[in-house]
C-alpha cells in the first residue's frame, strides 16, 4: 500500500488489495505511483486511510481520466484512523454500476487518433483533500466512463480500461455537497495486464511451477487430492535428491579409483601433489 506521511491507499479485488509494484514517492509533491495487474471482468474497489485524522477530508476519484465523484470522511476526533472507498457510481437513488476492467476496443479509423480521453486510460487515481461538508443533494447521474474505440497507434500496451459493470441494487445512498480545501495527497494506479508488466520487467516473472489461485482452490477442495499432489511434488524431490547424490557418489569413486591407480604405477617415484580434501569435496546438502 503506498503510504505519504498518514495517507495510504490501495485498490482491492475480490475484498484483496492487488499487489503493487514499482512503488515511488515524491513527498515534495505528495504523490505515489505504482503498477497493478488488471484482469477484464474484475470488479475493483479504491480504498483510501487516514491513520491520524485532523480534520474531514474527501477522496476524489478519477478513472481513466474521468471524475467519478467520492466519498467523505467525516472528522470524528483527533487521531482517530479513518477508512474511505468508492465502491461504484450511482445509477439511480437506489442502484450503482461497479467499476470493471475491460477489454480496450483498438480501430483503424483516423478520426480516433486525436481521441482526448485516450490520454489517461489505464490510470486509477485518487486525489485526498480537505473539505467542508456541505447540505445533502440529489446523485449526480451524469458520470460516463468512455467507451470510445482507440486508434492502433494510440493503444501503447494498454491492453485494458475501465467500464461501468452493471446495474444493481445498491440500497438507500445519501449524497451530501463538499467544498474541497488544500489538496493533500495524490495516488496514481497505472494498471495493465499481469503479461504486459511482466514483459516490461515491472512485475516479476511466475516460476514455472507455481500453481495458479484456481488451481490451487481446486485442490483445496478435495483434501485427498491435495494431499496426493503434495506427496506426488515430495516424491519427485526426493527421486532428483537421490539420483544426484548417485552420480555425486560415482564421481567420487571414479577419483578415488585413478588416484589409487597412479600410486601404484609409480611407487618409485616421488608422489605428485596429493589430492587435496577440497578437490574431492561433496556437498550433499539438501536445498
Amino acid at each position: 500500500m503506498p503510504a505519504l506521511g498518514k495517507f495510504s491507499a490501495e485498490i482491492a479485488v475480490d475484498n484483496v488489495p492487488l499487489p503493487e509494484y514499482d512503488v515511488k514517492v515524491n513527498l515534495e509533491t505528495s504523490t505515489a505511483t505504482c503498477w497493478i495487474a488488471s484482469e477484464v471482468g474484475k470488479e475493483f474497489v479504491p480504498i483510501w486511510k487516514d491513520s491520524h485524522n485532523e480534520f474531514t477530508i474527501v477522496g476524489f476519484l478519477e478513472l481513466d481520466g474521468t471524475g467519478c465523484g467520492g466519498a467523505i470522511s467525516v472528522f470524528r476526533g483527533i487521531g482517530a484512523q479513518v477508512t474511505g472507498r468508492r465502491r461504484h457510481i450511482p445509477a439511480s437513488a437506489t442502484t450503482a454500476k461497479p467499476f470493471v476492467f475491460a477489454d480496450v476496443e483498438l480501430t483503424e479509423d483516423d478520426k480516433y487518433l486525436k481521441e482526448s480521453r485516450a490520454r489517461n486510460i489505464g490510470e486509477i487515481k485518487v486525489l485526498i483533500y480537505e473539505c467542508e461538508l456541505g447540505e445533502p443533494c440529489l446523485p449526480n447521474l451524469n458520470v460516463a466512463l468512455s467507451d470510445a474505440k482507440i486508434h492502433e497507434r494510440s493503444k501503447k500496451g494498454l491492453g485494458h480500461r475501465i467500464q461501468a459493470g452493471k446495474e444493481r441494487d445498491a440500497g438507500p445512498q445519501v449524497f451530501y455537497k463538499s467544498k474541497r480545501g488544500k489538496l493533500l495527497a495524490t495516488f496514481i494506479f497505472y494498471y495493465r495486464p499481469l503479461p504486459i508488466l511482466q514483459a516490461q520487467g515491472i512485475a516479476p516473472l511466475e516460476r514455472n511451477n507455481k500453481r495458479s489461485r484456481d488451481e490451487l482452490e481446486e485442490e483445496r477442495g478435495d483434501g485427498r487430492r491435495s494431499h496426493t499432489m503434495v506427496q506426488e511434488d515430495q516424491d519427485d524431490k526426493s527421486t532428483v535428491h537421490e539420483g544426484r547424490i548417485a552420480q555425486l557418489e560415482a564421481e567420487l569413486r571414479t577419483l578415488r579409483d585413478l588416484n589409487a591407480h597412479k600410486r601404484r604405477r609409480i611407487k618409485a617415484e616421488p608422489s605428485p601433489e596429493p589430492l587435496k580434501l577440497k578437490d574431492a569435496m561433496v556437498d550433499l546438502t539438501q536445498d
